[in-house]
C-alpha cells in the first residue's frame, strides 16, 4: 500500500484542539463531512492539494505540516496563499509528491533546479531559452501490399 500524502492523525489532532465537530471543519473548509471523516481515518490515499490547502488554512498551518513533511506548524504564506499556482504548478507538486524514493526525490529536484539554473543564465545573456518541445512521432513504415497465394 502506497504512503498517504498527508498525516491523518495530524487532522484529527487539530480538530480535537480546536473543540469542534467535523461538520463544523468541513463546512468551514468548504469540503463535505462524509469526506473529512474519510481523511481523518486515513480512508482516502492522497488527497488533491486544494483540499489540503483549504484544511491548511482553516487550522491556521502550513500544507507541508498536514502532508506530514515538517514538522513546523506556522503557515508558510509566501507559498501557500498569496500565490496563486497555475495548473501546471500544481501537477508538478503533486507528481514530485507522488516520488517515494528519496533518491529519485532528490534527482528530480536537481533536475528541475538545473534547469531553472540554466534558463536564469540565458535569460542573463539576453537569449531566450530554448522551447523544449516534443519530438514528433515517427511516421510508421509505409504499408506493404501483400501478394501471396489466396489473393
Amino acid at each position: 500500500m502506497p504512503a498517504k500524502s498527508y498525516r491523518p492523525d495530524r487532522i484529527r489532532k487539530l480538530r480535537k484542539e480546536l473543540d469542534q465537530r467535523q461538520y463544523v471543519v468541513a463546512f468551514r473548509a468548504g469540503i463535505s463531512q462524509g469526506h473529512l471523516s474519510a481523511i481523518e481515518r486515513g480512508g482516502v490515499d492522497s488527497i488533491q492539494v486544494d483540499t489540503l490547502r483549504k484544511l491548511a488554512a482553516y487550522f491556521g498551518v502550513s500544507v507541508a505540516y498536514l502532508a506530514g513533511e515538517t514538522d513546523d506548524r506556522r503557515p508558510m504564506p509566501e507559498l501557500e496563499t498569496d500565490v496563486q499556482y497555475t495548473a501546471e504548478e500544481v501537477t508538478l507538486i503533486e507528481a514530485f509528491r507522488q516520488i517515494q524514493t528519496p533518491t529519485l526525490r532528490a534527482l528530480a529536484l536537481e533536475m528541475v533546479k538545473a534547469q531553472a539554473e540554466a534558463d536564469k543564465s540565458l535569460r542573463a545573456t539576453g537569449s531566450p531559452p530554448a522551447e523544449s518541445t516534443p519530438a514528433a512521432p515517427k511516421e510508421p513504415p509505409a504499408r506493404q501490399e501483400r501478394r501471396g497465394v489466396g489473393r
